[in-house]
């Protein structure tokens, strides 16, 4: 081969050289780049992920498919918590009274109780409670009369409370009272001349009183609730006739429906 056949390939050799080179770049450039589909899929995950909780939420650990909570208020029950109301309880019920003369006397009648009352958690599960209040109730007298007693009732409860779902909650309890009140009968009065009037004498009464609650309480609000149910009462006492200075003997045992509304606070 003479020089100037070796001249004319070098040209040659060095071109294909270079076509080499630069393919074998390129092939490694496009290894290095990033699958765009990788990419895509990646993106997709992120942006459909929840967001991170903040820390000390309460929420980290939160199932996402959980429903969330709602405002709905639950029944407040917490240890220490104060609670301020009014109950009132009506029945139509049989009494039963001594009668100075006779047999015993009884009769049908309205009973009703009004009462402001407090309440405190002594523990999550155990109310204590107190009320006083007006007691009213129809009593027999003698000649198929009637007349009306009124008393003043002193009263301690004690209930159990067993949650009924977030707002509902049973609370069946006891309850031990006493009351004081009047009431009147007929009384015939003969002055000298032989003549008989007749007139009203105020007679003063006393008993205990016993109570079985089965009680169901609904939170209307944060604070407020509402209590209803089914009541079972029983009242022993006696009517001091000061004029026949006799103590006559006094009952009344019946079902009631009572009503509660209080409001809760700490």
């Amino acid at each position: 081969m003479n020089s100037s056949s070796i001249y004319r390939s070098a040209p040659r050799g060095f071109a294909a050289a270079a076509v080499g080179i630069c393919a074998t770049l390129v092939t490694l450039n496009v290894a290095a780049q990033p699958d765009p589909f990788d990419d895509y899929e990646k993106w997709k995950q992120e942006d459909t992920a929840p967001p991170p909780a903040a820390p000390g939420d309460g929420t980290e650990n939160k199932d996402p498919k959980e429903p969330a909570d709602t405002d709905e208020p639950a029944f407040q029950r917490n240890k220490g918590l104060f609670s301020f109301g009014g109950r009132g309880m009506f029945s139509y019920t049989g009494t039963s009274n001594e009668a100075l003369t006779g047999p015993d006397l009884s009769n049908t009648t309205l009973f009703y109780r009004l009462s402001p009352a407090v309440g405190y958690f002594l523990t999550e599960n155990i109310q204590l409670g107190a009320s006083i209040g007006l007691l009213g109730k129809s009593i027999a007298r003698e000649g198929d009369r009637n007349t009306t007693e009124l008393d003043v009732l002193t009263e301690v409860t004690a209930h159990y409370v067993l949650p009924m779902g977030k707002r509902f909650a049973l609370m069946p309890g006891v309850g031990l009272g006493v009351y004081l009140g009047s009431s009147d009968r007929p009384l015939r009065v003969e002055d000298s001349n032989g003549d008989v009037t007749e007139t009203q004498e105020n007679t003063s009464t006393f008993g205990v009183s016993g109570s079985l609650y089965l009680s169901v309480a609904y939170q209307l609000s944060k604070n407020v609730h509402l209590r209803t149910g089914l009541a079972l009462n029983a009242l022993i006492g006696t009517e001091s006739v000061s004029s026949q200075d006799e103590s006559l003997s006094s009952s009344t045992a019946h079902f009631g429906l009572p009503l509660e509304l209080y409001y809760s606070f700490h």
